[in-house]
């Protein structure tokens, strides 16, 4: 992805944004600490459950364990990993010449634009 003085600093970068949320959130009355856990856990459940659908489970799978992160640490490394993952790529992307920037939006949108095609002519 990057080389490893970037990758270092960009992963010290997001577990002092992660280490500085948690921290913000134990500030925070027990009863919103709790029901930022119970709502997690729930965010996380309808998650699991709406699976089949990826466009409505990932990003409430990744809120839910963003709320988890806030008490466990578990969440906290799963979230850390993620949004490491997520940085990097970012930055990666906008090193990328604008040409191939243009043709992976045109073949995001292609590859969408199938897929409605296929939904839409097995109905």
């Amino acid at each position: 992805m990057t080389d490893a003085p970037d990758r270092a600093a960009v992963e010290q970068a997001v577990r002092a944004r992660v280490a500085a949320r948690r921290e913000r959130h134990r500030q925070r009355p027990l009863v919103v600490r709790v029901l930022a856990a119970i709502g997690g856990f729930l965010t996380c459940l309808v998650g699991a459950v709406l699976i089949w659908a990826p466009e409505l489970a990932l990003p409430l799978l990744l809120v839910g364990f963003g709320l988890l992160a806030l008490e466990f640490d578990w969440a906290t490394k799963a979230q850390i990993w993620t949004e490491l993952r997520i940085t990097l790529i970012r930055a990666r992307l906008k090193r990328q010449p604008t040409w191939l920037k243009a043709v992976l939006v045109v073949l995001a949108v292609l590859f969408v634009g199938v897929a409605v095609w296929l939904a839409l002519a097995a109905a």
